[in-house]
C-alpha cells in the first residue's frame, strides 16, 4: 500500500517543480511591458484627430476624435513624436517609460510660407531643338538627357558647350522616355506606361533592360534610393535592385497637394521639381515634406522668336563641383545656367 503512493508522489513533485519554474519565467523583468496614453489638442484645448504618434521602431498609433491615443505592449524606454501635416507640435518630441507613460500634446497649425525666388541667367548653351527633354543629369562639363515621345525616344550624352551628340542610344517605338538619373555609375531611365527601366553604363551601353513597376515621370537620386515622380502630389523612394517602395511623401503647400510634379534633381539634400506645365520649380525638402521654395522662370525663353513651336520647361541638371544650376525645356533650342534671386 505504501509502495503505491511513493510513484504518484514523486510524479507530483516534477510537476510542482515545472510550474513553479515556469513561474519564474513569467515574472521576468524582461517580459514586463506598459502602456502609453495621452491627448493631442490645438492651442484651444480641442482635440486633433488623425495625428500620427510614431513610437520609434515600436509602431505607431493614431488620435481618435477626441485627441486621445493610446499603445500598449511597450517593453522599453523609447521616443514619440507627432505628426500631421501642416502643424507643428509641443514637444515635438518626448521619452515615455513605465514611470512616464501618460503624454499629452498641443498642436498649432504651420504658416510656412515657402521662399520666393526668381532668377538671373549667367549662362546659354545650344540645346537641341528636336530633344523632347524628360531627363536632364550633369557630368564633367557635359550632360546626359533622356527624351520623350513614341518613336523618337532616345538616352544620349551631350558637349556642354557645343550641343554636339557624343554617345546616342535609341529606344524602340514602343517606348516613350521619361526621366533619367546616373546612380552607382550606372544611368537608369525610366518610361511612361510600359513599366519598364533602361540601365546604361556611362558609355550608354545597355546594360539591361528590367520591368518596373510604376508610371513614371521624373527621377532622380539621393546616393541610396532612386527617387521617382508620376505626375500626381507623390514623392516615391524607390530601392534600386528590387524596386520596392522604401518610403513616399505627398508634396504640399499649406496643407494643398502639389500635383503634376514632373522632371526632378537632387540638390544638396532637396528636391527641385518641374511643375508640368508651367514656368515653376518647386524646391522640396523631403525631411520636413514640405515646399521650401517656389522658382518663377517666366520670361526664360521668348517663344516668338523661334520659327518652330517651344514647348513646356522641362529639364533640370546641377553641376556640385561648380555651384551651377541649369533648366531647359522640351524642344527648346537653349540650355541656360541659371542663378536664383530671393524675391
Amino acid at each position: 500500500m505504501i509502495k503505491k503512493q511513493i510513484i504518484p508522489l514523486f510524479i507530483l513533485l516534477i510537476v510542482l517543480t515545472l510550474t513553479c519554474s515556469s513561474c519564474g519565467n513569467n515574472l521576468s523583468i524582461s517580459e514586463i511591458t506598459y502602456n502609453v496614453s495621452g491627448y493631442v489638442t490645438d492651442i484651444n484645448g480641442v482635440g486633433m484627430e488623425n495625428v500620427i504618434l510614431n513610437f520609434a521602431s515600436q509602431g505607431s498609433t493614431q488620435t481618435k476624435a477626441d485627441g486621445y491615443y493610446q499603445i500598449t505592449g511597450l517593453k522599453k524606454e523609447i521616443s514619440i513624436t507627432p505628426a500631421l501635416d501642416g502643424y507643428s507640435f509641443e514637444p515635438n518630441t518626448t521619452t515615455v517609460n513605465q514611470e512616464q507613460n501618460n503624454v499629452d500634446f498641443i498642436g498649432q497649425k504651420d504658416n510656412h510660407s515657402p521662399q520666393r525666388y526668381t532668377f538671373k541667367i549667367i549662362n546659354e548653351y545650344p540645346h537641341d531643338i528636336e530633344a523632347f527633354t524628360q531627363g536632364l543629369y550633369y557630368e564633367k562639363d557635359s550632360f546626359y538627357e533622356g527624351t520623350g515621345l513614341y518613336g523618337q525616344s532616345d538616352m544620349r550624352k551631350v558637349d556642354l558647350q557645343t550641343g554636339e551628340i557624343l554617345d546616342i542610344y535609341k529606344l524602340g517605338n514602343q517606348y516613350f522616355g521619361e526621366g533619367i538619373t546616373l546612380l552607382n555609375e550606372k544611368i537608369y531611365q525610366s518610361t511612361w506606361k510600359s513599366n519598364t527601366m533602361f540601365i546604361y553604363d556611362k558609355h550608354l551601353n545597355l546594360i539591361k533592360k528590367t520591368q518596373f513597376p510604376f508610371y513614371c515621370w521624373g527621377l532622380t537620386d539621393d546616393d541610396l534610393y532612386l527617387i521617382m515622380s508620376d505626375g500626381t502630389s507623390l514623392i516615391r523612394y524607390i530601392d534600386p535592385d528590387k524596386y520596392e517602395v522604401s518610403k513616399e511623401i505627398k508634396v504640399t503647400i499649406n496643407n494643398e497637394p502639389i500635383n503634376n510634379i514632373n522632371e526632378l534633381e537632387y540638390i544638396n539634400g532637396k528636391i527641385y521639381a518641374n511643375i508640368w506645365q508651367s514656368n515653376t520649380i518647386i524646391i522640396i525638402n523631403p525631411h520636413k515634406k514640405k515646399v521650401d521654395g517656389i522658382i518663377d522662370l517666366s520670361g526664360i525663353i521668348n517663344p516668338h522668336l523661334y520659327q518652330h513651336e517651344l514647348n513646356v520647361l522641362n529639364g533640370i541638371a546641377y553641376d556640385p563641383d561648380g555651384d551651377r544650376l541649369f533648366v531647359t525645356g522640351k524642344l527648346w533650342p537653349k540650355l541656360f545656367e541659371i542663378e536664383l534671386i530671393p524675391k
